[in-house]
């Protein structure tokens, strides 16, 4: 047996006891790894020079428009917490924000999550699951 024919038997039980995450390349075992496939526009940028923008222009822009993404997504976790704001009204924030809507089920995890994230007590949280699942309107927003 040649030490190279040795190496591709070794390799092959090696491969066989491998994770599922594990993927053989060659003689290498490589491991997949998953990732999030974000690109530009979900910041709300093109991902493209725009027309004869240099590319530090470009740069530039796209660091103002993810600035500014961050502040409109800070300025929505401080309303989503604001006294001035309904119960309803904050925990739509939320939802909008996680993109998880509010559990049906009073005892679900989320609810104490979302209480604390909110501002709310979680009889507040749960006295909303109770008015969605009865189907009663929203209480409107005070106003100043």
């Amino acid at each position: 047996m040649t030490p190279v024919h040795r190496a591709q038997c070794s390799f092959m039980r090696i491969a066989e006891a491998r994770p599922a995450s594990v993927l053989p390349y060659r003689q290498f075992l490589v491991e997949k790894v998953m990732t999030q496939d974000r690109r530009m526009s979900d910041f709300g940028a093109s991902g493209v020079p725009i027309g004869a923008e240099t590319i530090a222009d470009y740069r530039a822009r796209i660091a103002h428009q993810q600035a500014e993404a961050a502040r409109r997504r800070q300025e929505e976790l401080e309303e989503q917490s604001s006294t001035l704001k309904t119960p309803d009204t904050r925990i739509r924030i939320w939802e909008r924000l996680h993109e998880v809507g509010l559990p049906r089920d009073p005892a679900h995890r989320l609810v104490g999550i979302i209480a604390a994230n909110t501002g709310l007590t979680v009889e507040e949280v749960r006295d909303e699951q109770r008015l969605r699942a009865s189907g009663a309107p929203a209480v409107a927003a005070p106003t100043e």
